[in-house]
């Protein structure tokens, strides 16, 4: 190695091992043998990652040409077995997304609707809603059309205040009194 004209002192722990600066990597300390053995190292883990992926490509490939021979090899009665199979696989699914789907639909039009309409006009104006239509492919609530379909049905009035939401909370079962009538009640004071 080249001699820089530059002093190194080394500081030792508690321990009386070698401190390590918290700001150094670690690279400078190595020396060139250590940094052959890292640039080593890190080759081998490039190249270990490759085959990795090559190796994954090799069996999604080997396994499309199995399943194609499976299904070169099938009989008639097996093809149409295996393909009622897949369609109910997919009806089941499709099934389940509705449901579910039409479950998040309501959900997102009950707050998109808040403020806008009381409880029956909501009620009267979901009953019968294809929710489905505000679906995508994967089940997912499309917001945007949403969104857009309740603008259309139940714009927002400028100057009018929104509705309560009359679901929430107990609500008043019995007219209460005024405030002083209220203080009076809890201090057993009664009045005439």
């Amino acid at each position: 190695m080249a001699d820089d004209n530059t002093s190194t002192t080394t500081t030792t722990d508690d321990t009386g091992q070698p401190a390590t600066d918290p700001g150094s990597t670690g690279q400078d300390k190595l020396g060139e043998g250590g940094r052959a053995a890292l640039d080593r190292e890190r080759a081998t883990a490039r190249d270990a990652e490759r085959a990795r992926k090559t190796a994954e490509k090799a069996l999604q490939a080997a396994t499309a040409q199995l399943e194609q021979l499976r299904q070169s090899s099938m009989s008639d009665q097996e093809k149409a077995v295996s393909k009622a199979r897949e369609d109910g696989k997919a009806e089941a699914r499709q099934s389940v997304l509705k449901e579910v789907g039409g479950r998040l639909v309501d959900a997102h039009l009950t707050a998109a609707l808040a403020g806008r309409m009381d409880d029956e006009q909501r009620s009267a104006l979901l009953d019968g809603l294809d929710r489905t239509r505000f679906l995508t492919g994967d089940g997912d609530v499309d917001v945007k059309a949403l969104t857009a379909w309740v603008d259309r049905v139940a714009p927002v009035q400028a100057g009018r205040p929104p509705l309560p939401d009359r679901s929430q909370g107990r609500g008043s079962e019995k007219k209460v009194g005024s405030m002083d009538q209220l203080i009076r009640q809890a201090a057993g004071v009664t009045t005439r």
